[in-house]
């Protein structure tokens, strides 16, 4: 789903700066998320300072590159709930939040399957939502 930003999500990329850096990450999460959704449908996989996003638009195939910091703990959470990434440029947010701290299950609405966690993709041409699994390696 794109949507325009206002209201919550302009309050989101306005507060990045709230976030903390911290070095207390379980190993899992160090591996970095695999990432999807649909309408439209997209990938998004984050590991090693990088964020690789696939866009399916208009039947092209569109892949975005970033260089990002993170993961990033949340203040105001129990640790290893809700993380941030942010790109090296500042034009990108990706907020990832366990099933824990939102309290349901992440589902794509197209499958069975539940994701152990939720993700908002922020930036200059809209926002994404969808569901995050941490990678294998």
């Amino acid at each position: 789903m794109i949507y325009k930003l206002t209201g919550f999500v302009l309050t989101f990329i306005l507060c990045q700066g709230l976030f903390a850096e911290t070095n207390r990450k379980p190993n899992s999460v160090r591996r970095g998320f695999a990432c999807s959704g649909t309408e439209p449908f997209y990938s998004l996989d984050i590991a090693g300072g990088k964020a690789v996003l696939k866009e399916a638009a208009d039947e092209e195939n569109q892949t975005k590159t970033y260089d990002v910091q993170g993961p990033i703990d949340a203040h105001g959470t129990a640790s290893n709930n809700s993380f941030a990434f942010r790109s090296n440029d500042g034009k990108v947010v990706i907020s990832i939040m366990s099933s824990r701290f939102v309290g349901a299950k992440c589902t794509d609405g197209m499958s069975d399957k539940e994701y152990r966690y939720h993700m908002m993709y922020v930036s200059d041409s809209g926002v994404l939502t969808g569901c995050c699994s941490i990678k294998n390696k």
